[in-house]
This record gives structure tokens, C-alpha cells and sequence, in this order.
């Protein structure tokens, strides 16, 4: 499928974001009101699509992904780990993209062929990321205990889990990934080459979260 975020128009957001209101969303806003708003599955009321406009996702961090992604002509199956309501789909209507998501019962673009979504937690017994780019946005090393209850969630030490989910992130074939400090620090020591894909203006580096992350070998 053709997608209009080519090349030239994901520059041109990634000029246009200031962070104080969603560059994409007017792209999908009404998509978002017959596929999410309108079915009465996924809890969403009219009128709030005026919350999306101002942070639909983290787009800035998606965007910068996709520009990546094109300029290298990557072309792999994407899987998208804590997709959420699946907004971020809409970038990669021109490749496979595989959403992970155990909480939303109604996701975008589902009807789309190339669209699909796992419906569980990561991670998946039956999904094998190693021929696949994956994301990991703000989402692993923060959300733990989604599959453990007693994780700690500390932001100086890692737990079993941020281990076992860092040795599964070690198997794709090229991750981005945006986490804790220490957990994207342990993620270095499991690939060749990391490089930083991100924008000073808007850098979440802290001792919270660090920005994205390339990782391939």
C-alpha cells in the first residue's frame, strides 16, 4: 500500500512538531472517529479526539523512525511492542506492521492487510522478531508490571524482567528502543552498533528515559 508519509513529508513534520500539538493526528482524525470513536468497543466518546489533537502518540520519536527507516530502504516487517490504540500504524502502511498490545480492544487500521495486531503481552510465544524491526517506544522497562506485579520498577537497578525482556529484545534483527538509562546501557552490551535517534530539541535523556535508540549488528 502507497503511503503519503514519504520521505519529504516526514521532514516536513519533523520541522512542523513543537511539541505542543500532534503534527499527525489531523492525518487520521477521521479515520480515528469511524474506526475508534464510533465503535462502542473501544470506550472512546465523541468529542475526544480534541485530546489526540494536542498528544496522540510519541510521534516525534515515530517520525524520526520512519525518516530512519527510509533512508536506509528498510523494508522489514515492523513489530510495534505497547502500541496502544495503534495510531502510529498509519506511518507504515507501505510496509507489514504487527502491533502488540494486550489492553485495546479496538486498534487502527485493523482491517488493513498488511495491518495486524497480537492482542497479548510481550513477549509472544508465536511472534519471531529476529527477521523483524522492532520498536519498543516508552514502553518495555517501564510498564514491567503488566507481566510481573512484584517488579520493582527502580530507575538505578535492573530486575528479572527488564533481563528477560532485554535478552528478547537482543533477537531482532534492528530495534529502536526508548527506555530507562540502565536498561537501554544493558541493551548495548547485546548489539554491534547503537547509534542515537534523537532530537536535541525535544531529547528525553535523563535519569528517566533516554531518547531512541538504534540497535543492530
Amino acid at each position: 500500500m502507497k503511503s503519503i508519509f514519504n520521505l519529504e513529508k516526514v521532514d516536513s513534520l519533523i520541522n512542523a512538531y513543537d511539541g505542543n500539538w500532534s503534527v499527525v493526528f489531523p492525518y487520521i482524525k477521521d479515520k480515528f472517529i469511524n474506526e475508534l470513536v464510533n465503535n462502542p468497543m473501544s470506550g472512546l466518546h465523541d468529542g475526544e479526539e480534541g485530546l489526540f489533537m494536542e498528544f496522540a502518540f510519541f510521534e516525534n520519536d515515530y517520525l524520526r523512525i520512519k525518516k530512519d527507516l527510509l533512508l536506509n530502504n528498510i523494508d522489514c516487517p515492523i513489530v510495534d511492542i505497547g502500541c496502544q490504540l495503534g495510531l502510529q500504524s498509519e506511518l507504515f502502511l507501505d510496509m507489514e506492521y504487527i502491533g502488540v498490545e494486550h489492553s485495546s480492544p479496538v486498534l487502527l487500521n485493523e482491517t488493513i492487510s498488511n495491518v495486524s495486531y497480537v492482542k497479548e503481552l510481550f513477549p509472544c510465544k508465536e511472534l519471531d522478531i529476529s527477521d523483524k524491526v522492532v520498536i519498543s517506544n516508552m514502553s518495555l522497562g517501564f510498564f514491567n508490571s503488566f507481566l510481573d506485579k512484584d517488579c520493582h520498577g527502580r530507575k538505578d537497578t535492573l530486575d528479572n524482567t527488564d533481563l528477560m525482556l532485554i535478552e528478547e529484545l537482543s533477537k531482532a534483527n534492528l530495534l529502536y528502543c526508548n527506555s530507562r538509562p540502565i536498561f537501554i546501557e544493558e541493551l548495548k552490551k547485546r548489539f554491534n552498533n547503537v547509534e542515537p535517534i534523537i532530537d536535541e530539541k525535544f531529547n528525553r535523556r535523563s535519569n528517566v528515559s533516554t531518547g531512541v535508540f538504534k540497535f543492530y549488528n
